[in-house]
């Protein structure tokens, strides 16, 4: 840590002009800086050091002298008030131009200068451009301003600590919104100013009237936003993933990870354009249909990170783009096949775990291979071969048991946009 070059005590403060080290501990080292210069940075630059601040009020002092001068308006005389006398509320009060009212996280860094430095009221007043009441207030309401700060029920630049209005109903609200998630029932905002006004209906608040501003401060409150469903793990039992989990350590018990093996499948839009795309700022983005010409993927890995060349599923039987290969059913040393759809069906899966069961017993080794419940995927498959096991994983869980669906697919894919 840098020493002060006036009073030579430790700080981390910069002058905003000349970069100088310098504290911000009293008015004889540096002065105060507006947010809005240019440079500020709270915990960094903050002030200058004197001879930049006498600099900067001069060159300021000048540029004021070659402006035009306005005539001085003449000089209004009041007459003379007694001491009794009552003062009209337009004279009695100051100009409220230049108040400053301090932030939640400006309190928080107030009361740890007070309690780390020892710096007074006063001093903490002139480094925050403040009064020195706000001051004391924050040093006299510690504890409540930590505890919001902590807490999550404010914003680090939330100015007053506001009384709510209709706690029970909010509370309510949020207890009925957290069984909401819990059995995965989608939630709106009108949804929620509905139950809310059932809620205060019941609970006797007629002045409630659930208004859009109220439902913006209560989502702030709880930090809720707006979000799209994804996935389906929704639908995934827990007991059913948990039973799952326990029974799959004795299936594979006694193989190896290179022989613990899963197989899925996938759809790739391959004509599809880019759902993004660059443009100029404020001008709507158009674009088109997306093409439907698509061909299935299917991909074999195992737990020790191998994997089987992928197998590709095409409408043509030998497209266009095939004809200079010397082999059209292994593209790039991928597997081919075809069909109408374009889909996986049974006879090819069967061929391909043929094929797959030929050269296990070749090698001398008995793998596991794990399929989801898929239509192309019947349970025949079930010992029709002697050197692959096949075990299918529970229903309606691949979301939460496929290790393909658990970011294998999802990188391939990013990969190949």
């Amino acid at each position: 840590m840098a020493l002060c070059v006036n009073c030579s005590s430790q700080t981390n403060y910069i002058c905003l002009s000349c970069n100088k080290t310098i504290c911000n501990k009293s008015a004889e080292c540096s002065v105060p800086a507006d947010e809005e210069t240019p440079g500020w940075k709270m915990g960094v630059s903050v002030a200058f050091c004197l001879p930049c601040s006498k600099r900067k009020q001069g060159s300021d002092n000048l540029g004021g002298q070659g402006s035009t001068k306005k005539p001085l308006a003449k000089e209004t005389k009041f007459p003379a008030v007694s001491r009794n006398a009552k003062v009209p509320s337009t004279l009695s009060k100051e100009p409220t131009a230049g108040r400053k009212c301090l932030t939640l996280r400006e309190k928080v860094e107030v009361i740890q200068l007070s309690g780390t430095g020892g710096i007074s009221a006063r001093k903490l007043a002139d480094r925050f451009g403040c009064g020195k009441t706000q001051i004391t207030k924050a040093l006299k309401n510690k504890q409540k301003i930590m505890s919001e700060c902590n807490s999550n029920e404010s914003s680090s630049t939330q100015k007053r600590s506001n009384n709510e209005k209709f706690s029970d109903v909010n509370q309510l609200l949020w207890e009925w919104c957290v069984r909401a998630h819990e059995s995965n029932i989608p939630v709106s905002g009108p949804l929620l100013v509905e139950e809310a006004k059932l809620i205060a209906e019941s609970l006797g608040e007629e002045n409630f009237k659930g208004t859009n501003g109220w439902l913006q401060k209560w989502k702030r409150r709880h930090n809720i936003t707006e979000m799209s469903i994804a996935g389906e793990e929704g639908d995934v039992s827990a007991e059913k993933v948990e039973s799952w989990q326990e029974r799959v350590k004795e299936i594979t018990r006694g193989y190896a990870p290179q022989d613990v093996w899963n197989e899925d499948e996938t759809g790739s839009f391959w004509k599809a354009l880019p759902e993004k795309s660059l443009s100029e700022r404020g001008k709507r983005c158009r674009g088109g249909k997306n093409s439907k010409q698509r061909v299935t993927v299917a991909f074999f890995v195992n737990a020790a990170g191998g994997k089987e060349s992928p197998v590709l599923i095409g409408k043509s039987k030998k497209p266009h783009c095939f004809s200079k290969l010397k082999d059209a059913s292994h593209p790039c040393g991928a597997n081919y096949f075809s069909n109408d759809k374009a889909w996986m069906r049974t006879e090819i899966m069967t061929d391909i775990l043929t094929k797959l069961n030929t050269r296990m017993k070749r090698e001398g080794r008995n793998i596991l291979m794990f399929l989801d419940n898929a239509p192309c995927h019947p349970p025949t498959l079930k010992g029709m071969f002697s050197n692959i096991r096949v075990e299918f994983l529970p229903k309606n869980t691949t979301s939460c048991t496929q290790p393909l669906d658990a970011g294998i697919i999802k990188t391939w894919k990013v990969y190949y946009r």
